[in-house]
Protein backbone atom coordinates (compact mmCIF):
# COMPACT_ATOMS: atom_id res chain seq x y z
CA UNK A 1 0.00 0.00 0.00
CA UNK A 2 1.31 3.45 -0.93
CA UNK A 3 1.28 6.05 1.85
CA UNK A 4 1.57 9.76 1.08
CA UNK A 5 4.61 11.65 2.36
CA UNK A 6 2.33 14.13 4.17
CA UNK A 7 1.16 11.40 6.54
CA UNK A 8 4.46 11.66 8.40
CA UNK A 9 3.92 15.41 8.82
CA UNK A 10 0.44 14.90 10.22
CA UNK A 11 1.62 12.25 12.66
CA UNK A 12 4.40 14.70 13.57
CA UNK A 13 1.76 17.32 14.43
CA UNK A 14 0.13 14.87 16.83
CA UNK A 15 3.52 13.96 18.28
CA UNK A 16 4.29 17.64 18.89
CA UNK A 17 0.94 18.20 20.67
CA UNK A 18 1.50 15.15 22.88
CA UNK A 19 5.04 16.30 23.63
CA UNK A 20 3.83 19.72 24.73
CA UNK A 21 1.22 18.13 26.98
CA UNK A 22 3.69 15.65 28.48
CA UNK A 23 6.14 18.48 29.21
CA UNK A 24 3.36 20.45 30.95
CA UNK A 25 2.28 17.43 33.02
CA UNK A 26 5.85 16.67 34.09
CA UNK A 27 6.01 20.13 35.65
CA UNK A 28 3.26 19.34 38.13
CA UNK A 29 3.89 17.85 41.54
CA UNK A 30 1.81 16.82 44.52
CA UNK A 31 -1.30 18.92 44.98
CA UNK A 32 -1.12 20.33 41.43
CA UNK A 33 -2.80 17.14 40.30
CA UNK A 34 -5.75 17.79 42.64
CA UNK A 35 -6.63 21.17 41.10
CA UNK A 36 -10.23 21.04 39.88
CA UNK A 37 -10.94 21.95 36.28
CA UNK A 38 -13.95 23.88 35.02
CA UNK A 39 -15.69 20.54 34.45
CA UNK A 40 -15.36 19.70 38.14
CA UNK A 41 -12.91 16.83 37.76
CA UNK A 42 -9.27 17.04 38.82
CA UNK A 43 -6.27 17.30 36.54
CA UNK A 44 -5.36 13.70 37.38
CA UNK A 45 -8.85 12.49 36.46
CA UNK A 46 -8.77 14.43 33.18
CA UNK A 47 -5.39 12.96 32.31
CA UNK A 48 -6.71 9.46 33.02
CA UNK A 49 -9.67 10.14 30.70
CA UNK A 50 -7.20 11.05 27.95
CA UNK A 51 -5.24 7.85 28.60
CA UNK A 52 -8.43 5.82 28.20
CA UNK A 53 -9.30 7.68 24.98
CA UNK A 54 -5.86 7.00 23.53
CA UNK A 55 -6.06 3.32 24.55
CA UNK A 56 -9.36 2.96 22.69
CA UNK A 57 -7.88 4.69 19.63
CA UNK A 58 -4.83 2.44 19.85
CA UNK A 59 -7.08 -0.58 19.81
CA UNK A 60 -8.84 0.78 16.68
CA UNK A 61 -5.57 1.28 14.80
CA UNK A 62 -3.98 -1.98 15.96
CA UNK A 63 -1.27 -1.17 18.51
CA UNK A 64 -1.27 -4.77 19.67
CA UNK A 65 -2.91 -4.20 23.04
CA UNK A 66 -5.56 -6.78 23.95
CA UNK A 67 -9.13 -5.82 23.10
CA UNK A 68 -10.75 -3.86 25.91
CA UNK A 69 -7.46 -3.29 27.74
CA UNK A 70 -7.14 0.05 29.51
CA UNK A 71 -4.08 1.59 31.13
CA UNK A 72 -3.69 0.74 34.82
CA UNK A 73 -4.63 3.52 37.24
CA UNK A 74 -1.30 4.86 38.45
CA UNK A 75 -0.51 7.57 40.96
CA UNK A 76 -0.61 11.07 39.47
CA UNK A 77 3.16 11.53 39.42
CA UNK A 78 3.41 8.59 36.96
CA UNK A 79 0.73 9.86 34.54
CA UNK A 80 3.08 11.88 32.28
CA UNK A 81 5.25 8.82 31.65
CA UNK A 82 2.19 6.64 31.11
CA UNK A 83 0.91 9.16 28.56
CA UNK A 84 4.28 9.27 26.80
CA UNK A 85 4.43 5.47 26.47
CA UNK A 86 0.83 5.12 25.33
CA UNK A 87 1.28 7.92 22.79
CA UNK A 88 4.48 6.32 21.45
CA UNK A 89 2.57 3.10 20.77
CA UNK A 90 -0.25 4.97 19.04
CA UNK A 91 2.12 7.10 16.96
CA UNK A 92 4.11 4.04 15.89
CA UNK A 93 0.90 2.33 14.76
CA UNK A 94 -0.08 5.42 12.74
CA UNK A 95 3.22 5.65 10.86
CA UNK A 96 3.46 4.13 7.43
CA UNK A 97 5.65 1.00 7.47
CA UNK A 98 8.17 2.52 5.03
CA UNK A 99 8.70 5.51 7.31
CA UNK A 100 10.33 3.48 10.05
CA UNK A 101 11.60 5.00 13.26
CA UNK A 102 13.08 8.13 11.66
CA UNK A 103 9.79 9.74 10.60
CA UNK A 104 9.90 12.69 12.94
CA UNK A 105 13.69 12.92 12.70
CA UNK A 106 13.70 14.03 16.29
CA UNK A 107 13.47 12.72 19.83
CA UNK A 108 10.58 10.52 20.83
CA UNK A 109 7.57 11.78 22.76
CA UNK A 110 8.98 10.12 25.86
CA UNK A 111 12.06 12.32 25.56
CA UNK A 112 9.91 15.43 25.26
CA UNK A 113 9.06 17.70 22.40
CA UNK A 114 11.71 18.94 20.03
CA UNK A 115 10.24 22.43 19.82
CA UNK A 116 10.13 25.20 22.39
CA UNK A 117 7.36 27.25 20.80
CA UNK A 118 3.66 26.50 21.06
CA UNK A 119 2.19 25.59 17.66
CA UNK A 120 -0.24 28.06 16.14
CA UNK A 121 -3.90 27.72 16.92
CA UNK A 122 -5.63 25.54 14.38
CA UNK A 123 -2.48 23.65 13.43
CA UNK A 124 -2.86 19.93 13.22
CA UNK A 125 -3.79 17.12 10.93
CA UNK A 126 -5.67 18.20 7.83
CA UNK A 127 -9.14 16.77 7.83
CA UNK A 128 -10.56 18.40 4.73
CA UNK A 129 -10.71 17.14 1.20
CA UNK A 130 -7.10 18.18 0.63
CA UNK A 131 -5.74 15.92 3.34
CA UNK A 132 -3.42 13.22 2.11
CA UNK A 133 -3.72 11.02 5.18
CA UNK A 134 -5.80 8.03 4.30
CA UNK A 135 -5.29 8.67 0.61
CA UNK A 136 -4.56 5.75 -1.58
CA UNK A 137 -6.66 3.33 -3.51
CA UNK A 138 -10.36 4.04 -2.97
CA UNK A 139 -11.80 1.82 -0.27
CA UNK A 140 -8.49 1.20 1.48
CA UNK A 141 -9.90 0.41 4.91
CA UNK A 142 -6.55 0.46 6.71
CA UNK A 143 -5.65 3.92 5.43
CA UNK A 144 -9.14 5.25 6.14
CA UNK A 145 -9.07 3.84 9.69
CA UNK A 146 -5.61 5.35 10.24
CA UNK A 147 -6.84 8.74 9.13
CA UNK A 148 -9.89 8.57 11.40
CA UNK A 149 -7.77 7.53 14.38
CA UNK A 150 -5.24 10.29 13.71
CA UNK A 151 -7.96 12.95 13.56
CA UNK A 152 -9.65 11.58 16.69
CA UNK A 153 -6.34 11.34 18.59
CA UNK A 154 -5.39 14.90 17.66
CA UNK A 155 -8.80 16.14 18.82
CA UNK A 156 -8.55 14.20 22.10
CA UNK A 157 -5.07 15.55 22.88
CA UNK A 158 -5.91 19.15 22.00
CA UNK A 159 -9.12 19.00 24.08
CA UNK A 160 -7.14 17.66 27.02
CA UNK A 161 -4.50 20.37 26.60
CA UNK A 162 -7.22 23.04 26.56
CA UNK A 163 -8.84 21.58 29.68
CA UNK A 164 -5.56 21.15 31.54
CA UNK A 165 -4.21 24.59 30.62
CA UNK A 166 -7.30 26.22 32.12
CA UNK A 167 -7.98 27.53 35.60
CA UNK A 168 -5.69 26.96 38.52
CA UNK A 169 -2.25 27.44 36.96
CA UNK A 170 -0.94 24.92 39.48
CA UNK A 171 -2.53 26.51 42.52
CA UNK A 172 -5.24 24.83 44.54
CA UNK A 173 -8.52 26.72 44.45
CA UNK A 174 -9.92 27.12 47.98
Amino acid sequence: MEYPARMSDEVGDLSREVGLLVRRLRGWAGSSWDVPLESGITRAERTRLLLDELAILGERVGTGAPAGARPPRLAPHALPDQLAVLAEDLLAALLPPAAGPSVAAGPSVAAGPSVDVEPSVGAGPSVGAGSSLGAGPPGTAVARRGREVLVDAYAAVTRARADLDGAGFGFRVR
